[in-house]
Order: structure tokens, then C-alpha cells, then sequence
């Protein structure tokens, strides 16, 4: 029986990473409709580690006398000339300048949506060593020739190490020339990362009884979790073996849980630190916390006080938490899609059923997008990112909120009407300056929209542009267009604004 479950278990996750892929071929659509521009493939990053930590008082304040304050001083002190996309181009570049820059020693190759899972484990393990890198985005279908070439394999991920500088006489004179190497296989990787920077934080511990039987422990998981959610795609299993697959996973699970609860100094998988035991579990567990309850009414935390803990020590973890982690709505609004493309049909009773529950469950939590911004301090990496995706991409994101273009996912989400564009774009454009603000560290209550639209326009102007803005905050994706704290970030702002234009009844 072990060997039939891993052999259903590999042909799922084929499977599913074809179906990664597919979906890819929509994304590398959604990067001209959304935040993902061509100029956005290469982007370099700072060592997580020394990332700035959130300025005081950079907060945004809901409600109460501070929102009648913000309304009589907007009035007095803010123009009816808004920044255009060049001015807020210049701010960002000088809010940049002044932030320093380390040299990367390494780029990661990954794939473009963050939704890879071998990926994902390099990219968390990577900023768990405190390493600055550069990443190029990779699409799983249409590889480029270049990469295909380089990587023998053609897979993703890969790691170009960039290695020590050293001087070479020719007879051109002295050039300095860099001992690269390319590394590639997230186990191999990982290694790598080991045997390079041993000075960082260990992943791997080969050798070592707990890891060994962590990692055995982890392999189990994972086979019969890709049973349980894609082993029955076909729709020929009966009714007694589709309860056998759903008993394995749930006692994996179970001992998992155990083997967690055994653990002493802390909660991650092997205690008291990350280790690529960690690495290696969080991007499937992170999809099954979130898809299962909607997709095959399962909650992989129910009854598993350990593993939820887990996951709190993870989402504590600026490493993942800060850029790599998917969120809630991302993983919610993207179960549909799943179902809609990979589900075997929308008129099978079960299907339906999943696609309803996602949706509106992803409804739901968009409501609540304008109520976190409170509690957000607001660390100047996320407002620049937040700030640099929408500045950078304003043109597409401005064309897919008005329904520009034919949209390739998430048709169900309205659009505003495109000719209220030059509205939508003053409300874009008000919404980076913002953006900027909070990266400036400065305080300020509740967003509110700009003044020359909230008292110059019509009803269905303002609705019209409410809309946009909600929009672009629900097709917003984790970690696709950027990482978890800038998206809430900027959901909140954009329902912030949208809701003084026109509150949602």
C-alpha cells in the first residue's frame, strides 16, 4: 500500500505542477494586465536581516476626531493638482537613493507567480540566511532559450553563486573576473547554500537522527497530502477508498502534530531555529491551510494545537513572512481559479460547490481590507514596494481595473468603465502619494481621497472610481506582485479611499 500511495502521490504532483505551469501561461497574461511588468524581472533585495525596522509613528489612524481633523486640513492645505506618475517616479528614486545598497551573492532563478513549492523553499531559505540577492523571473511554460541552455534541466529553481572577486592579467591589462557557479535542485541548492555561507543559519543536517527522520516524516506528509487533494482528479475513486485517502492523510497529519509537540526551546519543526526541515514543509502546508477548508471542506489545523503553532512561529519569521509567504486572500481567491481551470468541469455538483465557497469567502475578506489599516506600522521596505510595483506598472494596472483588456483570470470580478480612466488614474496616482508618505515616516490618519474628485465629481464618477480601487485590491496577488506587509499596505489604503468615495452599503 506505501508504494501504490507514493506512486499515485508522484503522478499528482506532476500533475500539479503541470498545472502550475498552466496557469503560469495565464499569469505571464496577468503580468501585462497586472503588477508583474517585463522591467520588474530582474529585482534586487537587501538582506532581509538588516531591512530597516518599522518607523515609529509611520501609522495609519482609522475613525473617530482624527478623520474630522484630516477632512478640514486636506481641505485647507491640499491642491487640486495631483503628482503626476513622473513626479512620484522622481520621489520614489530619491527615497531610494539614500538606502544602502549590498552587493548580491547570488541570483535566484524562480518561477514568476512564487507559487512553485521547490522554489519557494530556496527563495525562504535564501533570506533566512540574511543573504542579498537578485532574483530573475522564470515562466514554467515558454522557458526562455537562455535559460533552457544553462540549466541542463530546464527546471526551476536554480542559483547562479556570483562568488569572490578576483584580479586576471591579460593583455588588455588587469579586469576583474568573478568564479561563478550554478547550482541547481532545490536539495542541491540547499546544500550549497550550507557549504558557501556556513557562518548563516544550517538548513541541512544530513546525518543528524531528527533531521533525518523530520525530513522522512515530511515526505510522507507531502505524498499523501498531494493523494488527498489531486489523487482523485479522474473522479473514479469509490467511496471507500476515497475515505482511505482521507484516514492516511488525516494520521499523517496526526503524527506530525505529535512529532511537533515533542519538540523542546520552540516551534519550529526541529525546535528552537529554522532549518530547511522548515524550508521544506511551509509552501505545501501554506496552500493546504488555506485551500483545503474551501476546496474539500478540510482544515488541516483542526484538532493539531502543534502544527498551529507552527505556523504562528512561521508567520513570526521575517524571512518567510516578510516577502515569501502567500496570504489569506491570495490563496482564497485563487482556489476558484484552480477549480475553474484544473476542478474537471463546473457542472460536477462538488466542483460548483468549491468554486461558490471560494468566492465568497474571498468576497468576505475583501470587505475587511480597509478595517486592518490601523493596525499597520508601517516598515519603509513594504511602502516602497507597494509604492515602486504601482508607480512602475500604473499603465497596466490602470487598463485591467477598467476592463481595458480581456481579462484572463478572475473574469468575475467587475470592472469600472473605461472611460472614467482619467478619474481611476488621479485616484492611482493619489494613492502612490500616499504610499510615499508612509515611507517617509510620517504620520497620517485615515487616507481619505483627494478633495478635487470627493467634492468635483458625480456620483457615478465616484462610484465608478470606488470600484477601480477595489478592483485593483482584489486582484492584488501574494506573493506574486509583491510581499504580504505591502499588500495589506496598499489593499488598505486603495478600500480606504474607495470607501470615503463611495461606502459599500
Amino acid at each position: 500500500m506505501a508504494k501504490k500511495t507514493m506512486v499515485v502521490s508522484v503522478a499528482s504532483l506532476l500533475s500539479w505542477l503541470v498545472c502550475l505551469s498552466t496557469l503560469e501561461a495565464t499569469a505571464s497574461v496577468w503580468k501585462a494586465e497586472g503588477f508583474h511588468a517585463s522591467q520588474q524581472q530582474l529585482q534586487w533585495h537587501r538582506s532581509p536581516l538588516l531591512q530597516r525596522a518599522p518607523v515609529e509613528g509611520a501609522a495609519f489612524v482609522r475613525g473617530g476626531a482624527e478623520r474630522s481633523a484630516t477632512v478640514e486640513e486636506a481641505a485647507e492645505t491640499e491642491t487640486e493638482t495631483l503628482p503626476t506618475w513622473e513626479d512620484l517616479q522622481s520621489a520614489l528614486e530619491d527615497l531610494r537613493s539614500g538606502a544602502p545598497e549590498e552587493k548580491p551573492v547570488l541570483t535566484l532563478y524562480r518561477d514568476t507567480n512564487g507559487w512553485c513549492p521547490f522554489c519557494e523553499r530556496v527563495w525562504v531559505a535564501v533570506r533566512a540566511k540574511g543573504l542579498p540577492y537578485q532574483e530573475t523571473l522564470v515562466p514554467l511554460q515558454g522557458k526562455p532559450e537562455w535559460y533552457k541552455q544553462m540549466v541542463p534541466t530546464g527546471l526551476v529553481p536554480a542559483v547562479l553563486f556570483h562568488g569572490e572577486t578576483e584580479d586576471k592579467t591579460d593583455e588588455g591589462g588587469s579586469e576583474p573576473t568573478s568564479r561563478r557557479e550554478l547550482v541547481w535542485e532545490s536539495d542541491a541548492i540547499l546544500q550549497a547554500l550550507d557549504d558557501k555561507f556556513p557562518d548563516t543559519v544550517r538548513l541541512t543536517r544530513k546525518g543528524d537522527e531528527d533531521y533525518e527522520k523530520a525530513l522522512d516524516l515530511q515526505n510522507r506528509v507531502q505524498a499523501e497530502g498531494f493523494r488527498f487533494a489531486y489523487g482523485n482528479r479522474n473522479g473514479t475513486a469509490t467511496e471507500a477508498e476515497l475515505e482511505e485517502i482521507r484516514s492516511g492523510f488525516e494520521a499523517v497529519l496526526d503524527e506530525l502534530d505529535e512529532a511537533l509537540g515533542a519538540q523542546t526551546g520552540g516551534n519550529f519543526r526541529l525546535g528552537a531555529d529554522f532549518s530547511g526541515i522548515d524550508a521544506i514543509m511551509v509552501p505545501t502546508l501554506e496552500r493546504w491551510r488555506y485551500q483545503l477548508p474551501l476546496t474539500e471542506a478540510f482544515d488541516i489545523l483542526e484538532g493539531r494545537p502543534h502544527l498551529r503553532e507552527w505556523f504562528e512561529a512561521m508567520d513570526a519569521f521575517p524571512a518567510y513572512s516578510g516577502r515569501v509567504a502567500g496570504d489569506e486572500y491570495s490563496w482564497t481567491a485563487t482556489a476558484s481559479m484552480f477549480l475553474r481551470y484544473f476542478g474537471g468541469g463546473e457542472d460536477k455538483p462538488k466542483v460548483a460547490e468549491g468554486i461558490a465557497r471560494a468566492d465568497a469567502a474571498a468576497e468576505d475578506l475583501s470587505g475587511g481590507f480597509a478595517d486592518g489599516l490601523g493596525s499597520i506600522a508601517t516598515p519603509r521596505e513594504a511602502a516602497l514596494e507597494a509604492a515602486a510595483k504601482l508607480v512602475s506598472n500604473h499603465d497596466a494596472v490602470l487598463r485591467d481595473c477598467l476592463g481595458a483588456v480581456e481579462p484572463k483570470s478572475q473574469g468575475h470580478i467587475p470592472r469600472a468603465d473605461e472611460e472614467k480612466g482619467p478619474t481611476v488614474d488621479a485616484l492611482l496616482r493619489h494613492v502612490a502619494s500616499l504610499l510615499l508618505d508612509a515611507a517617509r515616516g510620517g504620520e497620517r490618519a485615515t487616507p481619505l481621497a483627494p478633495p478635487s474628485i470627493r467634492g468635483g465629481r458625480s456620483t457615478g464618477e465616484k462610484t465608478q472610481g470606488a470600484l477601480a480601487l477595489r478592483t485593483v485590491a482584489k486582484r492584488l496577488c501574494v506573493p506574486r506582485d509583491m510581499g504580504a506587509p505591502s499588500a495589506a499596505l496598499l489593499r488598505g489604503i486603495l478600500a480606504t479611499v474607495a470607501d470615503d468615495l463611495s461606502p459599500v452599503e
